[in-house]
Formats: structure tokens, sequence, C-alpha cells
């Protein structure tokens, strides 16, 4: 597992990890607003758009 560490922030698993639980409830959030896989889709997006930007700020933050 040591090749899978990231200096700038942990594993691919916690990464999946946390988009997994960020998707779900954005998902859940959307879907107040949008209907079937346009929820997702949102969801989706915004799951990446989070864990990306935590990326940065974590990434910036340890130099």
């Amino acid at each position: 597992m040591k090749h899978l560490m990231n200096k700038k922030g942990g594993t691919y698993a916690e990464k999946a990890v946390v988009f997994f639980v960020v998707w779900f409830i954005s998902w859940i959030i959307w879907a107040i607003w949008l209907d079937g896989i346009e929820a997702a889709v949102a969801g989706c997006l915004t799951g990446i758009a989070v864990v990306t930007v935590s990326q940065i700020v974590i990434g910036t933050g340890r130099h």
C-alpha cells in the first residue's frame, strides 16, 4: 500500500471514500430540485468539485 501514498493527502482509497460520501450527500440535496439522472450527475459534478478544491487547499496548506 505504500506505493499508493500521496504526499498531498492520503491514499486513493481515502479519496474515493470522501468522494462517495460527498456525492451521496449532494445527490440527496440536488434531488430536491432535479429529477432522475440529473440529480445523480449534478451530485457527481459537485463531488468532483469539492474533492478537487479540498485537495488544492490541503496541498497548498502543507508547503
